[in-house]
């Protein structure tokens, strides 16, 4: 089945995904045939008709199960077999699993501990731009290694989120004179456009990473707070305590459903803990 998925995955490429979609899909297949090959002892999926295919399916998904794969995962990894099945006119489809909402948002960086990694990056000035460009406009990892120099130049800028789907981001004043600065003083000129760089060139995702794992020692800060995602987070329970609506908020996050939004709107355990300890009733 190599050269189906090498023509899926061009045809998926020329709708707009990303890189890291596009390898993400490749590996969610090579895994699914993986599983035909060894478990089944199939090679090919053109040898069976769609409802002995379909048991298939359904047994690959509890293999997933059994491997306590995360039903998030599970699902994200179903949604590439539709892709696939749909791509190959199969009439096949795998199932979601239910998920149980998160009642808590959990391993978001605080407030205080944002500003004591702010204080602690300050000097680096690439560090500190990307930081709080994370921060202040809650962008993906991959919308942010897409910016460019002439981008910051302009009162609002188009980026292009999951899916390919573009909306307006506004960068405040602020944030602007941050990443001149930046520009001006400090970026290496190491590729024309992109807006970070490093020593080699553009920034790759796995940079970002590293970028803010290297605060953890200094700060104290959790390594599951120090990831790019981490801040987009952020900056939604930030807008939300601060009053703005939730409807505001999708807009500036590219949320194509509310309810994926409103998840913010929910106290972590340990915010709960200090209402409660704040709030207790003694008797007089």
């Amino acid at each position: 089945m190599g050269e189906e998925i090498n023509q899926f995955l061009i045809k998926e490429n020329k709708s707009g995904l990303s890189e890291g979609t596009l390898k993400k899909y490749e590996m969610d297949l090579k895994l699914f045939f993986k599983f035909i090959d060894h478990r089944e002892n199939i090679k090919s999926i053109g040898t069976l008709d769609d409802d002995r295919l379909q048991i298939i399916i359904n047994k690959y998904i509890n293999f997933l199960k059994r491997e306590r794969y995360k039903p998030s995962t599970i699902n994200n990894k179903i949604v590439t077999i539709n892709k696939f099945m749909r791509y190959l006119n199969r009439e096949c489809k795998a199932k979601g699993i239910k998920i149980q909402n998160k009642i808590y948002i959990e391993n978001i960086v605080t407030k205080r501990e944002f500003d004591k990694l702010i204080k602690e990056c300050s000097s680096n000035k690439r560090d500190y731009a990307l930081i709080m460009t994370l921060a202040n406009t809650g962008m993906r990892v991959s919308e942010l290694l897409s910016l460019t120099i002439s981008d910051i130049k302009k009162e609002s800028i188009y980026i292009y989120g999951k899916g390919g789907k573009g909306r307006e981001l506004i960068l405040s004043p602020q944030l602007k004179k941050i990443l001149n600065e930046y520009i001006n003083n400090y970026r290496l000129k190491t590729h024309k456009r992109l807006l970070f760089t490093g020593e080699r060139g553009a920034l790759k995702r796995g940079a970002v990473n590293k970028i803010l794992l290297k605060y953890h020692d200094s700060t104290g800060i959790s390594k599951d707070k120090l990831h790019p995602h981490a801040f987009r987070h952020f900056y939604a329970k930030y807008l939300i305590k601060n009053g703005v609506s939730l409807d505001i908020v999708q807009t500036l996050l590219g949320h194509e459903n509310i309810n994926t939004t409103s998840i913010y709107t929910k106290n972590s355990k340990k915010e709960l803990v200090g209402i409660i300890n704040r709030t207790f009733v003694s008797s007089i």
